[in-house]
């Protein structure tokens, strides 16, 4: 066995090892089966046999990890068929070569779910990427640093390669009756990307510390939309699985040549894991300063307005104006994206001559919530008001009597209404604008849209703080470690994310609208009860 190879054997042991510990740990933690498990040590000889039959459980941990990342890919497609579906009609505009097949078929039998795969191979380094793993190995382990980059460039892609097979053999067969060797040359043309990418990013960074597509975001971005256009241009000119994947494989070979001449005659291995683990530790420090100074006041922070008010109005004004911008930068810039994704979507549909056919209202019923809870969430909001101004006051009397409890709360509560109104105010437009398209809308069903997204707008600002207030969801340090609080929080993502989109195909749109209204007023009215009832004894530090 060569060396690298070893390294990579290694690399899978400990990995499995920490699998097997991470599980342990888990099931330790429930109470009645974690009494039973007893000692950790119990599982030394199942990590015996796993490490013995160590190549098979490696294969076994990759198909479930290619598993996971292909349902990840098809609920892509899905949601883009459905999108598309709805806003632009193209099961009308493929009908002709369509045929038989549903949309989710027809765009499986085309290999669609793999153009993400493609898109973001582009982007892939296989050192930095795996930056956790060879920061412990060259760090802590002293590993050559020739072996450690040969086993994370072609050992691990190429387990990849074979996990991802696997998966692709079986489900492309299952959803869309793909010929084998349509699949397999797809995931070959996944891995020389993969394998070429990681060259040229390794070459371009060698000497250079960062690139702009470093960035998360912008390789996000670039990703999705490359996706989406290798989309849309195979399902429309309906290329054969054999031509796409053919014709991805070549151009990856075309790619790995120069890759492969610049492998031969490559020798700064330990330059370029040095640097790896480096940048993996300095993003191991910023992420730890992050979590610990998120909301920290900087000097630019203070300003010199003049406030008005007197006790706790005062108190409350210079809060939100020392925290604009941790408040209100971030509701301003995901306001301002949602209103340029409106006026884009609104732009293209004018100039192709679409039309919604009445489809506004199904789209609402999902996006409206969803685009509530994503920009109006207070996650930070709240943590500020605890570290910077309550807990530092909770253990003086005063602030805790029961008057001042709720004077305080009340000059929360209109402030953040009225910062909230920049997010609802952007919703509205955006929902005014893409509704104008829609000609079967009434001004009564525009109205109610409205007074839906005003009346979110008030429950997503009274959740919060009644959490804040009665839950006390807060620690000494700030996190967030209040069990019925999370509970909530799931609850909530749960109703936005799956129950109200199921609930909407069983009602009308205005029963839907109406019935949400008078929940969202049944519950301000009864938080608010509860807040000056209940506040003044629960409002404390959690130990």
């Amino acid at each position: 066995m060569n060396k690298s190879l070893r390294t990579f054997s290694i690399i899978q042991k400990i990995s499995l090892a920490k699998t097997i510990n991470g599980i342990a740990y888990f099931f330790r933690k429930i109470p009645l089966v974690g009494s039973f498990l007893g000692d950790k040590y119990r599982f030394y000889e199942l990590k015996e046999i796993i490490f013995f039959f160590y190549p098979l459980f490696a294969l076994i941990w990759q198909i479930i990890k290619s598993t996971m990342v292909f349902a990840i890919t098809i609920l892509w497609m899905t949601y883009a068929n459905k999108f598309l579906g709805k806003v632009f009609n193209v099961e009308e505009i493929l009908a002709g070569k369509i045929g038989a097949l549903s949309l989710n078929e027809y765009t499986a039998s085309l290999l669609v779910p793999c153009l993400i795969y493609l898109s973001f191979a582009i982007f892939r380094n296989m050192i930095v990427d795996n930056g956790n793993s060879i920061y412990e190995l060259f760090t802590n382990f002293a590993f050559d640093a020739k072996e450690i980059a040969k086993a994370h460039l072609y050992y691990i892609p190429i387990l990849r390669f074979v996990g991802r097979s696997l998966v692709f053999i079986f489900a492309f067969k299952f959803l869309a009756d793909v010929p084998v060797i349509d699949s397999l040359a797809i995931s070959l043309a996944i891995l020389m990307t993969e394998l070429s990418a990681s060259i040229f990013w390794l070459s371009y960074l060698k000497d250079k510390e960062k690139s702009i597509l470093d960035n998360g975001f912008i390789q996000l971005a670039i990703g999705l939309i490359l996706s989406l256009i290798l989309y849309l241009c195979i399902s429309y000119f309906k290329i054969p699985s054999r031509v796409t994947s053919f014709g991805f494989l070549a151009l990856s070979i075309i790619a790995f040549i120069p890759a492969y001449n610049y492998m031969k005659s490559f020798n700064s291995y330990g330059k370029i894991i040095e640097k790896a683990a480096r940048k993996y530790q300095i993003a191991l420090d910023t992420v730890a300063d992050n979590a610990a100074n998120p909301l920290k006041i900087k000097e630019m922070d203070l300003g010199k307005e003049k406030v008005k008010g007197e006790s706790f109005a005062y108190l409350n004004q210079v809060f939100f104006l020392r925290h604009r911008r941790i408040i209100r930068k971030p509701i301003l810039i995901k306001s301002t994206i949602l209103l340029l994704i409106s006026l884009v979507i609104s732009a293209y549909m004018y100039v192709k001559g679409f039309d919604l056919y009445g489809n506004i209202d199904e789209i609402s019923t999902f996006l409206i919530p969803l685009a509530m809870y994503i920009l109006l969430k207070q996650d930070n909001i709240l943590r500020s008001m605890y570290l910077n101004c309550d807990k530092g006051l909770m253990p003086y009397g005063f602030y805790r009597e029961g008057k001042n409890v709720l004077s305080m709360y009340k000059e929360r509560f209109k402030s953040l209404l009225k910062i909230m109104t920049i997010p609802s105010l952007a919703l509205g437009l955006s929902y005014l604008i893409l509704a104008s398209f829609d000609g079967t809308l009434s001004l009564r069903q525009k109205a109610l849209s409205l007074v839906y997204i005003a009346l979110l707008a008030l429950f997503f600002v009274s959740l919060p703080l009644m959490e804040y207030y009665l839950l006390s969801p807060f620690n000494q340090e700030g996190q967030k470690t209040g069990k019925a609080v999370i509970l909530i929080d799931y609850l909530i993502y749960g109703a936005v994310f799956f129950v109200l989109p199921q609930v909407t195909s069983k009602l009308s749109y205005g029963v839907f609208l109406i019935s949400i209204s008078i929940f969202n007023i049944c519950f301000v009215i009864i938080s608010q009860i509860l807040v000056y009832k209940l506040a003044p004894k629960t409002f404390k530090i959690r130990n």
